[in-house]
This record gives structure tokens, sequence and C-alpha cells, in this order.
């Protein structure tokens, strides 16, 4: 299994996943999360219309392989990458937040929240959350190409 990070991630830092569990998959309250946390969207399933953008994602990425790659027989001992990548493209299909255990950047001087791709930006590199004392508010993330914030 190989774990790969879209941000900076700090040492003792609790790592946590999103399994994409499809929504028709097993019983309705099984995956819920009661956790608190302000990047938490209360469920491991993954919303219906993200399931279609993954199995897409998914799809072109097979067309891709080899058919030697493709096929290994069950219970087959995948063999090592010949590689391992340095560098991992942003895609904004995944949700991206800052460490909530570190302290936030802060960004005292902008009155406006950057465009998103900004804000992934400022999220991969500090891998923390965003204070804008300016404007009072700290964005947590970023969950389906919306702004999780809380008040300053």
């Amino acid at each position: 299994m190989l774990f790969a990070t879209l941000r900076r991630i700090f040492p003792g830092e609790e790592l946590t996943m999103n399994y994409l569990i499809d929504p028709s998959f097993g019983e309705r309250n099984y995956f819920v999360c009661h956790c608190g946390s302000p990047v938490c969207n209360g469920t491991q399933y993954i919303h219906p219309n993200k399931i279609v953008q993954f199995e897409k994602m998914f799809a072109e990425s097979a067309s891709r392989q080899s058919d030697e790659e493709k096929h290994l027989p069950f219970g087959a001992t995948l063999p090592p990458l010949k590689t391992y990548p340095t560098h991992f493209t942003d895609d904004p299909f995944y949700d991206l937040f800052g460490s909530s255990s570190h302290a936030p950047t802060i960004l005292p001087h902008d009155t406006t929240v950057p465009s998103l791709h900004a804000l992934r930006k400022l999220l991969r590199e500090s891998g923390t959350h965003l204070a804008f004392s300016a404007i009072k508010i700290t964005v947590c993330g970023i969950m389906d190409d919306l702004i999780i914030s809380t008040s300053i």
C-alpha cells in the first residue's frame, strides 16, 4: 500500500483517509462519524456525484496501463514500483484540509479570500489552516469546491 499526500504532513500528525464508500454499500448508519471536526462531513460515504467522477478518473488511468499491469491473479503480491513519485499533482476531486493540530498560517494583510486554486496551493505548502486576520476567518480546508471555515 502506498500513501501519498497532497499537503505537508507534520511529524507526529495523525493521518486520516477517505474510504470513498459507495452509499449503496452496507447499512446506512454503519459509516456515521460524530468526531465534531469542522472538516468532517459526518460520514465515510462518498456523494453519488463524486462516485461518477472517481469512476471516470479510474477508467482513464486504467486505460493508460499495459495489459501486463492490469492483470494479476487474485491474491498475487504486487511488485514494487520501478520508480516512486516525488511530486503529486493537486486534483480538486480530493478534499484538502490543513492540520488542526498546528498553529494556523496567519495572512494578516489579506482582505479577501483568494481563489480556490490559490487556497489549495497555500494549504498544500503550509500544511495548516489559514487565518485571514483582516477579515476574521480561518480557512480549514476545501471540500467539494466549498471553503470550510470558522470565524476567528
